[in-house]
């Protein structure tokens, strides 16, 4: 079982859910629901925000 930490990481980052969005080249409501849960993102899509936030996956993630 793991948690993304994505909402806390990308606002310790300043940035915007559009923000973030816009580089995943999808609707701010598509990336609403991974944030608030509601979709489970691939690990392809986890990468892509890693890679947009500048953090390492370990930053992420959290594993229960």
């Amino acid at each position: 079982m793991y948690i993304l930490k994505i909402k806390e990481v990308r606002l310790s980052k300043k940035m915007t859910q559009q923000d973030v969005s816009e580089k995943l080249n999808m609707t701010q409501q598509e990336y609403q629901r991974i944030e608030s849960g509601k979709t489970t993102p691939g690990i392809n899509k986890i990468v892509a925000i890693a890679i947009i936030l500048n953090v390492k996956l370990d930053d992420l993630i959290e594993i229960k």
